[in-house]
């Protein structure tokens, strides 16, 4: 299976009132240290629910570490293994 290409380190959400999803970033080869990912606001949907939004953003990549940690285990039926691999794929393909 791939491997996540997206932005390294750990995620999270910078402002209130227009949300971004910031990354605090490891790598000491990458001279940007809070890169940017994603702007989460729009004046069609609630302040609270792209607040939840941005916040759902920020806690992705902890998940998807989650999920393939998962697929570790040999308690799992073969459909929540599909389900996860599913997921995962979606997530990194």
């Amino acid at each position: 299976m791939s491997k996540f290409k997206g932005t390294k380190g750990k995620w999270y959400v910078l402002g209130d009132k227009y949300p971004s999803i910031q990354s605090r970033n490891t790598d000491p080869t990458i001279v940007q240290t809070h890169p940017s990912i994603a702007a989460v606001n729009s004046t069609f949907i609630p302040e609270q629910e792209y607040t939840a939004n941005a916040k759902l953003i920020a806690s992705a990549p902890e998940m998807l570490e989650l999920l393939i940690e998962l697929l570790e285990e040999d308690n799992l039926c073969k459909s929540d293994v599909f389900r996860i691999e599913s997921i995962i794929k979606k997530a990194i393909l």
